[in-house]
């Protein structure tokens, strides 16, 4: 099984961070296969409205924020 788990709290060592960890440890365990994602983390800015991705149905935007 893969689970994806993403934490958008903006406290880092915060009290979801430690129980998001205690999960994705119990996860793994039980032979789950964890990816964690720290929104915090990456630079996400909003759409444009270029209109650009309506021709290309790809976003301009580097990979963070499409």
């Amino acid at each position: 099984m893969k689970i994806l788990i993403l934490n958008a709290s903006p406290r880092i060592g915060g009290n979801i961070a430690t129980m998001l960890q205690v999960i994705q440890q119990e996860c793994e365990a039980q032979g789950a296969e964890v990816e964690s994602v720290w929104v915090q983390n990456l630079s996400v800015k909003p759409c444009m409205a270029c209109m650009k991705c309506r021709s290309s149905l790809k976003c301009v935007l580097p990979a963070d924020d499409a």
